[in-house]
Parts: structure tokens; sequence; C-alpha cells
């Protein structure tokens, strides 16, 4: 069938300030052409004057062209195929086994792939969505998990819809589709999905603001599926050897009748814990606690099961992994406050209730050595210094603090109070995090929500729930403080978890919570008080975790695990990945005399532990610098496979080799796909219903063709027709000169 096209609003744009004024001359010029022939001396033929006139105005025409470089624009309409952009979910969870169906209340289908339904909805047989709609719209086929790539149209290409992805960014594909593909935007989506969207923004938020309607179409059964899920497990990552240490697990049992099952806690072949667990209501969450007691320090890879149950569909969510680090003995903690008051009852009583920890605890009072004595220091693993001062230590107590830190790689806590954190002039200023500023001994006392800063969000101290997400919501519902002392800004090297969300310093928000290295120690600056409310408010309104306590056991574990005093020092932000997770590796390099450096090459090489029958390559990671201080470098891989893995990291600058470390992590294969399995109907109505489209569940081929109710849409396009380059219309205008002229002198003219 032709397309007719219509010719409309034709332009002229011209390239001259006052192009009226040059129009104006060129047909003054035009009428004393035409006055000069018109009577010419000696008389000439009517043939003879027509030339030369013509002559003359053709020359001021294309001097007019060069003076104006008009350009002539043609806009014409024609009707063209609408634009359709197809998006099928190739996740993990595309490659779940259930029954097809098209609704909750309907009845199901076969047992079979969902990919493979949504091949079928795509290619057929007998002939699929593709082939139906390419006869009436331009078709884009898109695929996506955490993002969207193109997808080959071939149909016997199985290979191109593969069911790896470990997260669905379901925002993140709609949103994407708007700005892929060459040409116009499309005129509606078709999302074939199960809905299972785990990642990034909130589709049906998204969905109204993409101006173009959405149909969905649903993949697999929305019913739950039989399923018994371990979703969390809670552990301290640090131990001792000989303490009981226990593990939390909560899982859940979906579409299957069980009297009970067992839950087993192992250490590779060996056995630790298990329990007999009877399962709550369907899809509830139920809590079971176990317990290992480690006789042997070092890193120790734990595996909490629930074995596999007869008609499970998915058995890849019935483990969790779990690492911990276990030292020698408890850790002993000399704590001292100036005087009785909230934080140091309750700080004290999370100490005395934690087996890990051997506490003595004081108050100075008026008067008396803050320490313990000089023999005695080297015996303690860390120390917390809470609202003191200079004032009341006694010669040569900081000194003898700061040597036991730096030298012997104690740990040490400081905590705000209203005696303000005064050490200026002391020895213990100098393993501080902060510098005193210049608002420094000033008391912020009104509420305020600490916020927790990026490298807050990766750091052990701050790492309130091992699930990133689950971790940065318990920061932002955490109860507020009412307290600070206004300190000084980081010195290079301090890392900043916790930060004031509008107090600044030279355009800098005020630290809360700040740590740093102090030679072969560490320390921890807490510049709030009232810590305590974490605690009391969370309990007050039924809190079923602890964050004050959460964020004290992780502080005092931080500040005990012993680095070597190495120039290199490496760390990921925690020791267990889900399969899909970004894996961040950190590092801080120094000079000889241990100062921050600047404009290092820092690699890392990732291998496997130990080597296994898929001879994976090594991967190899630059480390580029980031922005929380001198020395501090960061590198970010995805996608590694499931094992456990050694990360080994060299620094080098100018050629020269500064140092390396090495760094052990575990990717799981328990991935964010297996948290839901049901496919989310609800949803994908949501997105279709917001955006303008339709819900076809889990319709055929010729029904979902004919629902996108598609229609030819009107297209302008624009052309431009310039005139010739200067240079040509210059000759032109020459030769057009030169034979008037000849042609008058052989006619007789002057």
């Amino acid at each position: 069938m032709g397309i007719l096209w219509a010719v409309a609003r034709p332009g002229l744009k011209v390239h001259s300030e006052n192009p009226w004024v040059v129009i104006g001359v060129f047909l003054l010029g035009l009428a004393l052409v035409l006055e000069a022939y018109v009577r010419s001396r000696p008389p000439l033929s009517r043939e003879r004057r027509s030339v030369l006139a013509l002559l003359r105005a053709a020359a001021l025409v294309v001097l007019m062209l060069i003076v104006l470089d008009p350009t002539l624009t043609l806009t014409s309409h024609a009707p063209e195929k609408p634009t359709v952009a197809i998006l099928v979910d190739t996740s993990r969870s595309m490659g779940f086994e259930d029954q097809d169906s098209v609704g909750v209340d309907e009845p199901a289908g076969d047992v079979r792939p969902r990919i493979q339904r949504a091949l079928e909805i795509l290619w057929g047989p007998p002939g699929g969505l593709v082939e139906s709609l390419k006869r009436r719209a331009h078709v884009r086929l898109y695929q996506f998990a955490e993002d969207l790539t193109p997808l080959d149209e071939d149909p016997s290409g199985d290979a191109a819809l593969g069911t790896g992805g470990d997260q669905t960014n379901l925002g993140r594909a709609l949103t994407q589709s708007m700005e892929w593909g060459r040409g116009a935007r499309p005129d509606a989506l078709v999302l074939i999905s199960d809905g299972l969207s785990n990642v990034g923004k909130d589709p049906v938020l998204l969905a109204p603001h993409l101006g173009v309607p959405v149909f969905t179409v649903g993949i697999g059964d929305p019913h739950p599926p039989r399923d018994v899920a371990v979703t969390r497990c809670v552990t301290n990552e640090v131990a001792y050897v000989d303490s009981r240490v226990e593990v939390r697990i909560d899982f859940t049992v979906t579409g299957l009748d069980l009297a009970g099952l067992p839950v087993v806690l192992s250490e590779g072949e060996a056995r630790l814990d298990s329990a007999w667990v009877r399962p709550g209501g369907e899809g509830e969450t139920r809590r079971v606690s176990l317990f290992f007691t480690p006789t042997v320090e070092g890193v120790h890879r734990y595996r909490v099961e629930i074995p596999v149950q007869e008609g499970e569909r998915v058995v890849e969510n019935n483990h969790r992994l779990l690492v911990v680090s276990v030292l020698k003995s408890k850790m002993k903690v000399y704590y001292v406050e100036a005087y009785p008051r909230w934080d140091y009852a309750f700080l004290r009583r999370a100490l005395e209730r934690d087996a890990n920890v051997e506490l003595t605890s004081r108050t100075v009072g008026r008067g008396g050595p803050v320490l313990p004595p000089a023999g005695e220091m080297s015996a303690y693993d860390v120390f917390i210094l809470g609202n003191l001062s200079s004032r009341f230590f006694q010669k040569g107590e900081a000194a003898r603090l700061v040597r036991v830190v730096t030298e012997e790689g104690k740990g040490l806590a400081v905590v705000g109070g209203r005696n303000g954190l005064d050490f200026r002039g002391t020895e213990i200023e100098q393993v501080l995090p902060l510098g005193p500023g210049t608002g420094f001994g000033r008391h912020y006392t009104e509420v305020f929500q600490p916020v927790l800063t990026t490298e807050g969000a990766l750091h052990m101290v701050t790492r309130l729930d091992s699930d990133p997400e689950r971790n940065r919501r318990t920061w932002a519902d955490i109860p507020p403080l009412v307290a600070m002392n206004v300190l000084g800004k980081p010195k290079p090297g301090a890392e900043r978890l916790l930060v004031h969300p509008a107090l600044t310093l030279d355009a800098e928000p005020l630290s809360v919570v700040a740590v740093q290295r102090a030679g072969a120690g560490k320390c921890v600056l807490v510049s709030a008080y009232t810590l305590w409310r974490w605690e009391f408010l969370a309990a007050g309104f039924g809190g079923e975790s602890n964050p004050f306590v959460g964020f004290w056991s992780n502080a005092i574990r931080w500040l005990v695990t012993r680095e070597d005093l190495e120039r290199v020092r490496v760390a990921t932000d925690r020791h267990v990945y889900r399969s899909g997770d970004v894996i961040v590796l950190r590092a801080q390099v120094y000079d000889e005399l241990f100062q921050p450096v600047d404009g290092a090459t820092v690699v890392a090489t990732l291998r496997e532990a130990a080597p296994s029958a898929r001879a994976l390559e090594d991967e190899r990671i630059v480390l580029d610098p980031i922005s929380a201080g001198e020395g501090h470098y960061e590198g970010r891989l995805e996608f590694l496979p499931a094992g456990n893995y050694t990360a080994v990291v060299e620094a080098w600058k100018e050629n020269v080799l500064l140092g390396e470390d090495t760094a052990e992590l575990t990717v799981d294969t328990y991935s964010l796909e297996y948290e839901r399995t049901a496919m989310a109907e609800n949803l994908l109505k949501q997105v279709a219903r917001a955006s303008g489209g339709r819900y076809m569940g889990g319709a055929g081929t010729d029904v979902l063709a004919e629902g996108l109710n598609l229609e030819r849409r009107w297209v302008e396009r624009a052309r431009e027709i310039s005139a010739p380059n200067q240079a040509v219309l210059f000759v032109l205008f020459t030769g057009l000169l030169f034979a008037e002229w000849y042609l008058r002198k052989r006619s007789g003219l002057s």
C-alpha cells in the first residue's frame, strides 16, 4: 500500500540581520534594470533588451542569495506504523518450574519453566506475538534482569533467553526502554514477566511518568509455591575460642503441610547443632536459635540448612552461609565515665550481658586516677572514655593510654558528654579522628536523626544488618538523639560513619560517629551522647532489634580486630555475599612513615580459594581513589560465581611496590530471586493500570496482539533545501555580469 505525502507549511530561513532591507534593495535594483532597458540608446530589438534585462536581474538574484544565504524548509506529514517495545524478563526466577495460570482464580496448567512460556508467547508455535505485531507496528525486543539489553530476534536462539540474572530491576527496565533505540520513543510497552521486582525504584510509581501505556503479561503461577526458605541468619561476625555462639535463623514454609522439619547448623562435614521445629502458618516467619562453640581461632565458614522437602519447587533457598572470625579469648574492656548517667548505665549493662566481654567499669567522680596502673594497661583490649576531658587525667595517664593504643594495638572508644571532649594539648588529641575545629566545646541539645554516610553503609561498626538495604532502613528509623558535642573536621585517614542531618562546619556535615586507625590500634569517636535512647525507645515501641547493643557490639569487635602494621590494608564490606551482589573491596595505602598515600595504582586479583572444576580465570579489579579521605581506594565487582575467594591487593607508585594485603570472601548461591517465587500478579496489574495500559494475564498470542489497540500515527518530517555554497554563487554572479557586459558591447551600448 502506498504512502500519501502532503506538503504543508513551507518555510524560509535567511542568515541576515536585515533581510527586508536586502529585499528592498533587490526590488529597487530590479526596477532600475527594467527602466534602463525599456528605452535603450541606440535602440535594440525587444528580444535583445529582454536578454540583457534577464541577465542583469539574474545577477541581482544571485547577489541576493549570497547576502541572505536562505534555506527553504519543506514540512510534510505521512502515516507511520507505531513502535512497540517488548521487554522479556530473563532473571533467575524465570527459570522456576511451575504451573501456567492466567489468574489466581483460574485453573492451573502444565508444569514447565516460566521462560519456556515466554518463548512461546514471543515466537510460537504457532505464530508468536512478534510476528503478529510486525504486521501493524515496528517492534523492538529487549531482555532484562539487573539491566536492559537488546534481544536477538532469532527465535531459534534459546541461549539468548537464559535465566541467569540474580536481581530483577523492573523500574530500571521500564525507564531504559524509553531511552534506548533509534528514532522515536516507543508508543507502547509489552512487559512479559513474573513481576518479582526485588531491587531499584518501585515500578508502580514510575509507570505514570513513562508517557506510554504498559501492557503486562503475567508468567507463572500466582499461587504461593510449595517451598521452604531460610530467609535470614544472624550471628556475631567475631567470636572467641571456647565461647558459645548463638545463630538466629528465620524461615518460612508455603504450600506444604508439615508437622515439623529439621534445621541443621554445620561446618564442613561436621554437624554442630540441629533442632526439630514446627512451622508456623502459611508463609509465616518462624525463628529458631542454634549454637556452636569454636575451639580453634581463625576464619570459620558455617552452613545453616533445612533439608529439601518432597514437592518443593525451589531448593536453592533452603540454606544460608555464615562467616565468623574466631579470636583466642574474651575481650577485656575497661570502661570509665566522669559521673553516673543514663549512657553509662545502659552501656555497662549491655557489656555485662555480652558473654564475650570481660568488663571493668568505674566512674571517676571528683578525683582519683582515670586509668588502671601502668603495669595493668596491657591486659585490656579496649578502653572506653565517657564524658571525660583532659582535666580528669592525672599526669602521664594520657601518654600511657596513647602508647598502648598506637604501639600495642589496643582499641579506644571516646563518647561525648557535657564535659565537651576537651583533650586539646594532650596526647589523646593526636589519635582522635576529628580535630577540635572552630566550634569546639559547644553543645547541640536539640532532637536530630543521625544520617548514615556512604562509608558508614559499608563499615562494620554501623552494620546493624547484614543486608545493605535493611541496614539503611534500620538507620533511617532509629530513635533520634538529643545531644552532641560540636567538634572539628575529620583528620586525614578518618572515616565519618554517621553525620548530623543539618549542622555543618565549612559546608561539611558535622560528624556524629567517626573512626580511624591510630598506629597499631584503632579509635572510635562518638561525639553524640544520649545513645541510650536507641535501646530504651526501640524496646518501648516493640522493636525486635536493639540498635544500641548492635552498634556497641560492632564497635568493640572492630576495635579488637587487629591488623598488622602493613602499608596496604584491604577489607570487604562483608564476609558473605548473595549471588548477584556487588562485591566492594576497600583499601588503605600508607608510606613508610604510615602517612596516607594518594595517587597510587591499587589492583586487586580475586581467585578461588580452592580451585574447582569450573577453572575460573582470576578477576582483576582496579581500585579507584574515593572521597572518604587520603589513602582510601575502592573497587567493585559484579556477578562473581558462588564459591570461596581470596582477594590479593597490591599498591604501586612510580613503579615501586608499596605493599600488599589479602582478604577472604564467600559468594553464596542464595539470591534475591529466591526470596519471593510466586508470580506477582497484583504488581503487574498496578503497573498496567498506572500507565494507562492493561494487564493481559496469560492470554494467547492473538488476544495479546489485538488487545494493544495500535493505530497508525501521522509523523511530521522536515526537508531543508539550502542555496549553493558562496563560491559557486560568486562565480555565477561574475559570469552573469560578464555575459551582460559582453552582450552590451556587441550591441553598441556603453
